[in-house]
């Protein structure tokens, strides 16, 4: 079983049912952070806070209506009664109440003890991947930029650009001019304001350097991104390499490479489908610049990852990092 890290709560929902199937015998495999595959079966997934017995009828006719394959899984706090008579009506849907350890699936109900979630989390707000890519990019470069060529780099279109300049304010738009000062003050806010890539986390072990894992891991996964200590010791080697953070589209079963399955105080490579879309766009315009090595994060996304992998050194690793951003800034 996947052992998953409950510490952002927009992951602990889907974590937690993830493992209720597993508890239950049901094989899962991520496919990506909104889809899974369950016994070969692909299944979507919702999770809703607050759902209505009507609600997740809507949720079915509107899957019948664009002709969705596979089953639903809706995902909630609690399988209330309601809600547990229409699933088990209903073949297609994967019922999961993760704070009651309820689970209904073809149509047969489970009800599995233990919650795996010991209060109720409130609903996180929605994430504005876009403005946050967006800040990665204008600190890129001081060189001026279309909104196209920032959308570009972005990963969002140039509406979302538009818009994501407006909620910035005046930095964006002085950073824009190649304003140092406003530049600095992008990279204390995305660093103090971004939640993290979020999404869906499992973790390895191996007794190889964790440069050494992700060396295994990209050769067999080359769409993959390194992130944390191994991502910031590619770009600006400084601190001592502890552990490894590794970003990909989907699940991955690294045991094949000679990993074993771990709990997250235990591993030494943390595998995340991360829930910001962004990521690889903004990886993808560093590479370009040889700004970062291929196959390696943004240095704003590292530094993030970084900065929560705690350590004495690690004010300084992202310094080293924030010195690599701004050199171009220095020119």
């Amino acid at each position: 079983m996947h052992m998953h890290d409950y510490t952002e709560e927009m992951d602990v929902t889907t974590d937690a049912a993830i493992d209720l199937l597993q508890r239950a015998g049901t094989a899962v495999r991520v496919e990506s952070v909104g889809d899974l595959d369950l016994d070969g079966i692909p299944v979507e997934v919702k999770v809703r806070t607050r759902p209505t017995p009507s609600d997740l009828r809507r949720e079915l006719s509107r899957r019948r209506h664009r002709g969705a394959t596979g089953k639903l899984a809706y995902v909630v706090p609690r399988a209330t009664p309601s809600l547990v008579s229409v699933a088990v009506q209903e073949p297609t849907v994967v019922l999961i109440g993760v704070d009651d350890a309820t689970l209904v699936n073809d149509g047969t109900l489970v009800r599995l003890g233990n919650s795996l979630v010991a209060e109720r989390r409130p609903a996180p707000a929605r994430v504005a991947w876009g403005r946050f890519a967006l800040i990665r990019s204008l600190l890129r470069t001081p060189e001026p930029r279309t909104q196209r060529q920032l959308a570009s780099e972005s990963g969002i279109t140039q509406a979302a650009v538009s818009k994501g300049l407006h909620e910035i304010g005046e930095a964006a738009l002085a950073a824009r001019r190649g304003s140092l000062p406003a530049a600095e003050l992008l990279w204390a806010r995305f660093l103090e304001e971004y939640p993290g890539a979020r999404g869906i986390r499992s973790h390895w072990y191996s007794l190889d350097s964790p440069v050494r894992q992700v060396e295994l891991v990209q050769r067999a996964y080359p769409g993959t991104l390194v992130s944390g200590d191994t991502g910031a010791d590619r770009i600006a080697p400084w601190r001592v390499v502890t552990g490894a953070r590794v970003y990909s589209h989907a699940g991955l079963d690294l045991a094949s490479l000679g990993f074993a399955e771990a709990s997250p105080d235990e591993a030494t490579l943390t595998l995340v489908v991360p829930a910001d879309p962004t990521i690889w766009a903004t990886s993808a315009a560093w590479v370009e610049a040889r700004t970062a090595p291929a196959g390696t994060a943004d240095p704003l996304i590292i530094a993030h990852d970084v900065m929560r992998t705690g350590g004495s050194d690690v004010a300084d690793a992202v310094e080293r990092l924030h010195d690599q951003v701004f050199e171009a800034w220095h020119r």
